[in-house]
């Protein structure tokens, strides 16, 4: 009943902002008039969502304190964003990464780009339904139907889908706070006093609570989690999406920091908690639920109700997120329509987009299969272009030419990294294939600069 009433006042929402996505400009960007905390919130709910919260949680349940890198990668990357580049991304008058891309290097880096977007969104998409979906599974009591395979996933697409459809952009942000409000109130100020009150955390594991490093996950597992999370968050779609949508570059840079300090506070949390749940409840089969089962053995069942309330909205606020940014780029950058087009090609792109992501929910079955696949899509084809055109300056920036050859060298390094990993298992994973990607991808655009300057 609980979920029901929360789906209820998101639609209700949705159709209280609905005169404001009226045309495209409308529905994805917001009419770019998003304040300072408004763009903060919206990026803190974003990276906050189910991977934030069910990935990153079993990280930390295996490795401690240092599983941090994961989620806390991605806030350094929101910091990092405002401080260095989101004026000059917001000045730039793109509507998407994909348009800044184009401005930067042409038509046909755009296309790439824009393809790489829309199958990232769709990932994130699935990777957020199959997130509702694995939570609602083992805690919809009374409500059997939804433990048939595949209906939970419906059922999370059609919530988010419905009063995105209506608000876009606008009802998002208006979410957004909600979201965050719930996740505090129900981690931070009713489950973590109790769990640290109840865990006996001197018992854990020797170096679970050690920083920077833990078991398991030493220097280069923080390095992976840079690359693939952290890159991630300073250059990404639904990144530039909130940059884009502010009012001036004033409320960019400075929500992009309140939305890296915000996300790193919400991080901070998850850990906590997951290692209360691993000094509570050692060797659960599915660490990913860690904090629900944590919830569900200390707390009463109203309680309980809002944690689990807290994490479903913290994976609607992603889910809501990444749709928008891949039917942003499809519609703007794909199809080619005018920002005044009207909402209601929108609307049609925005849900066929959202039904090839429950496609691939249902087709992929593991959150961190989804994850990587996604996150290496993004890292490896289109963040070091953009990062590193921004680090040099418009003078410095190579030729078109070096843009598309190190999508293509990212791509490829990606695919063979992955490839050689999959041909021989025995041997160590040190490096992830994002990491392999961007290193190739920044190598050429390397090359390129130097060879334009000769």
């Amino acid at each position: 009943m609980t979920v029901v009433l929360y789906s209820a006042a998101l639609l209700a929402l949705g159709w209280w902002f609905r005169r404001d996505a009226a045309d495209g400009a409308g529905f994805f960007l917001a009419g770019r008039k998003l304040a300072t905390w408004q763009v903060g919130f919206a990026l803190a709910a974003m990276g906050f969502g189910g991977s934030a919260i069910l990935i990153a949680s079993s990280l930390v349940y295996a490795h401690g304190l240092a599983g941090l890198w994961f989620t806390g990668s991605v806030a350094l990357g929101f910091i990092a964003n405002g401080l260095f580049i989101a004026r000059r991304v917001r000045a730039s008058g793109a509507h998407s990464l994909a348009h800044f891309v184009e401005m930067q290097y042409g038509r046909p880096a755009r296309r790439m780009t824009s393809a790489l977007l829309v199958v990232c969104a769709m990932a994130f998409f699935g990777l957020t339904i199959k997130s509702f979906s694995l939570l609602l599974g083992p805690f919809a009591e009374g409500v059997g139907w939804l433990a048939v395979a595949g209906r939970a996933e419906i059922v999370a697409c059609a919530v988010i889908l419905a009063y995105t459809l209506l608000g876009g952009h606008k009802a998002i942000a208006a979410t957004d706070p909600l979201q965050i409000a719930l996740i505090v109130a129900g981690l931070a100020l009713a489950l973590l006093p109790l769990g640290i009150a109840r865990a006996p955390l001197s018992a854990l594991p020797a170096g679970m609570m050690r920083l920077p490093f833990g078991p398991g996950a030493g220097p280069m597992f923080a390095f992976n989690m840079i690359v693939l999370m952290g890159l991630a968050g300073v250059v990404g779609g639904d990144v530039f999406s909130k940059i884009l949508s502010a009012r001036d570059e004033t409320s960019a840079s400075r929500g992009a920091v309140i939305g890296g300090l915000t996300l790193g506070a919400l991080a901070v949390i998850v850990a906590l908690l997951a290692l209360c749940a691993r000094a509570l409840l050692p060797g659960l089969a599915e660490p990913t639920l860690a904090i629900p089962m944590l919830a569900r053995e200390l707390l009463p069942p109203a309680l309980f109700e809002l944690i689990v309330l807290a994490i479903l909205g913290a994976l609607i606020s992603t889910g809501d997120a990444v749709l928008l940014t891949g039917a942003t780029v499809l519609t703007l950058d794909v199809l080619r329509l005018d920002e005044r087009v009207s909402a209601w090609p929108v609307r049609a792109v925005t849900l066929g987009l959202a039904l090839g992501g429950l496609g691939l929910a249902l087709w992929l079955g593991r959150l961190l299969k989804i994850m990587q696949f996604g996150y290496t899509l993004l890292v490896a084809g289109v963040v070091m272009p953009v990062l590193i055109t921004l680090i040099v300056g418009e003078r410095r920036k190579p030729a078109s030419g070096w843009a598309m050859a190190s999508m293509i060298a990212g791509l490829a390094g990606a695919v063979a990294c992955q490839a050689a990993q999959s041909f021989y298992p025995a041997v160590p994973r040190v490096f992830e294939p994002a990491t392999i990607g961007a290193a190739a991808a920044g190598a050429l655009m390397l090359i390129g600069i130097f060879a334009g300057r000769n």
